[in-house]
């Protein structure tokens, strides 16, 4: 009975450690639109179906943050660079990322660069409304994380935009000052401190090359 009992436990603790390797892992998706539209329908509903430009689906938006103050895509205009961080209340490696968000914001303020956070469950799937119970446990992560970035609630534009083809937690991306997704810029799960800084420093590098055109 001991043996078995062991045996089991050996075999949780092997599945635990390969969903967390599986969270945590991250990429560049080239193909990020590609390959969210070859699914079918059932899986995934895209306001864009021949669209392979990952913009398509960035719509204007009107949303509100955590307190309830207005955020729209105007928001973009005040940065040269954005990190645009999808989370959930209820994701694991969301939560444990945003001590990691909040000091690469720290750290690269003055090079013109925000992080802006969309709490994916903050509203009602089906009516868009927003959950007070989400938004303030979002608001409790937040404060425990000592993270004080702008976490906006998605609305309408957001969950039939860009959300839709957001098929995992965490999922960020970059953004210039113009509002536009930057190519390649996707990544794909958590990352550390050090991690992000990488990432971050390379799409400033790419914003800087560009200017220098």
């Amino acid at each position: 009975m001991k043996a078995q009992k062991c045996k089991l436990l050996i075999l949780l603790l092997a599945a635990a450690l390969l969903i967390c390797s599986a969270c945590s892992l991250y990429q560049y998706d080239e193909n990020y639109i590609e390959n969210q539209s070859s699914k079918t329908e059932t899986e995934i509903t895209t306001p864009a179906e021949e669209s392979t430009d990952i913009n398509d689906y960035f719509y204007d938006f009107t949303c509100y943050d955590l307190d309830g103050n207005e955020v729209t895509k105007e928001f973009f205009k005040e940065n040269e660079l954005t990190l645009v961080n999808v989370w959930a209340t209820w994701c694991g490696p969301c939560k444990q990322e945003l001590p990691a968000l909040q000091a690469v914001a720290d750290k690269y303020a003055e090079q013109g660069f925000a992080v802006l956070g969309i709490l994916h469950d903050g509203a009602d799937y089906s009516t868009f409304e927003r959950s007070e119970k989400a938004v303030q446990n979002g608001k409790k992560l937040m404060e425990n994380a000592e993270a004080v970035y702008t976490v906006i609630v998605p609305d309408i534009n957001l969950y039939r935009g860009i959300l839709s083809v957001v098929t995992a937690f965490p999922t960020s991306f970059y953004v210039d000052s113009e509002g536009k997704i930057l190519d390649k810029s996707f990544v794909i799960g958590s990352l550390d401190e050090a991690g992000w800084q990488e990432v971050t420093e390379d799409m400033l590098g790419r914003i800087k090359e560009a200017e220098d055109e």
